[in-house]
């Protein structure tokens, strides 16, 4: 994230991976940073507008999106079985807080998966369960 500069952080599927809630390393990491940011070779930088305080935390030393953030930008960007997989996860994990996941759903790009992965009992499920 120093790379990145001030108000960079691990997002999306690296932050996953970081929290435990996915096991696979995507080719480069993802990090997200405000738009006036430019690129840095090896590196997925996502832009913002704003990255609102509350969405971003500091886990093992790394700046890093919080469970539900992250839980967005999988819904947004990643395949519906990794985001059922990651919620699944992180409520074995105890880390998963549906009032905080509420607190994210307000219109950005994800927010209709990550509701529908929440309400559907199916993301509980294994992928042998599901067959």
């Amino acid at each position: 994230m120093l790379a990145c500069g001030p108000g960079a952080v691990l997002s999306d599927v690296s932050a996953a991976v970081h929290w435990g809630l996915l096991t696979y390393d995507p080719p480069q990491p993802h990090v997200i940073a405000p738009a006036s940011r430019t690129s840095v070779l090896g590196i997925r930088l996502h832009r913002t507008r704003s990255l609102d305080a509350r969405e971003t935390t500091t886990h093992d030393g790394i700046p890093v999106t919080t469970i539900a953030r992250t839980l967005l930008d999988l819904a947004a960007r990643s395949p519906t079985n990794h985001l059922e997989h990651a919620i699944g996860q992180a409520m074995r994990n105890q880390l998963y807080d549906h009032s905080a996941i509420e607190q994210v759903l307000d219109g950005r790009h994800g927010t209709t998966a990550l509701r529908r992965a929440t309400t559907d009992p199916a993301f509980t499920r294994g992928e042998l369960e599901q067959r």
